[in-house]
């Protein structure tokens, strides 16, 4: 049987018994479209979606949201408390730390933080952070990156303390793009602060790795240039800070100023904006 119901409200059916076309009785609610009215509150930059009962704000790809506003890059997490878009985990906390307020991640399982994934899988990066940490980890110490099934990048110290990188791509022959470390001469120092650095640039097919402001390794992908460079989609909607997720090894350290910017910084830039210029470069000591 089909019959007509006819409204000059915006109604949403939920269910219905029909009898006949006289007798009809239905449940419905009324809504708002807040999209159309213009009674939400999404970013500028953010197109909001009618949902039953509410909207949704969804950013363009190039940026993240955190529910109503949308962030681009450059992303720069300062650790130091207020910090948008990061979620700690556990025993995680915001302590003092030679005259300046950063992030502590005590090794304990279930320690370390998030943030969400970013959109870099198809464009330049460059990925950097300030640390402190003791000597001779026991394992791989995560310092930031999406290593789980079925793993996107990684930004690591061995145990030898040398500084790593492996970064996979979207490709079921050979997934690994570059994954390489800094000289054995070369190593991320203990129980005092380090900058640290790795840049990708996908026209020249290569990666940088850097300590303290100084480029200490280069590698070029072995792959055609037909080849896709894009990072493996993983799928996982958050990034881990001192957090190796598939085995759920978790960092000792003081983390300070995560930064990742969507381009190559060239050396200048991490040497003089990044490095030098930082309060904690009185820290550190020459690699």
């Amino acid at each position: 049987m089909l019959c007509f119901l006819e409204t000059s409200l915006t109604m949403i059916l939920l269910s219905c018994r029909v009898v006949s076309c006289r007798d009809v009785w239905c449940h419905v609610i009324s809504y708002v479209d807040e999209c159309s009215q213009g009674q939400h509150n999404c970013h500028v930059s953010a197109t909001c979606q009618n949902t039953i009962g509410s909207f949704t704000c969804i950013c363009p790809p190039d940026k993240v949201s955190d529910g109503t506003t949308c962030h681009g890059f450059p992303f720069h997490w300062t650790f130091n408390g207020p910090d948008q878009l990061l979620t700690l985990k556990g025993a995680a906390r915001f302590t003092e730390q030679d005259g300046r307020t950063v992030l502590f991640l005590d090794g304990t399982a279930g320690t370390f933080a998030e943030t969400p994934a970013l959109p870099f899988r198809q464009t330049d990066f460059t990925i950097a952070a300030w640390i402190k940490r003791p000597p001779s980890p026991s394992s791989r110490q995560m310092i930031y990156g999406d290593w789980s099934s079925p793993h996107q990048f990684r930004f690591d110290i061995m145990t030898d303390n040398r500084l790593c990188v492996d970064v996979r791509r979207d490709s079921s022959v050979e997934p690994g793009l570059v994954n390489f470390c800094t000289p054995f001469s070369k190593t991320v120092p203990a129980d005092v602060w380090s900058h640290i650095a790795f840049t990708w640039s996908r026209v020249q097919r290569t990666g940088s790795l850097y300590i303290n402001g100084v480029s200490l390794r280069n590698k070029t992908a072995n792959i055609s240039v037909e080849t896709s460079l894009d990072l493996k989609n993983s799928g996982h909607t958050v990034y881990d800070v001192g957090l190796k997720r598939d085995s759920g090894n978790t960092i000792v350290a003081f983390l300070s100023d995560l930064m990742v910017f969507n381009r190559v910084l060239s050396i200048n830039e991490i040497v003089n904006e990044l490095f030098s210029s930082h309060p904690l470069h009185s820290f550190t000591y020459s690699i």
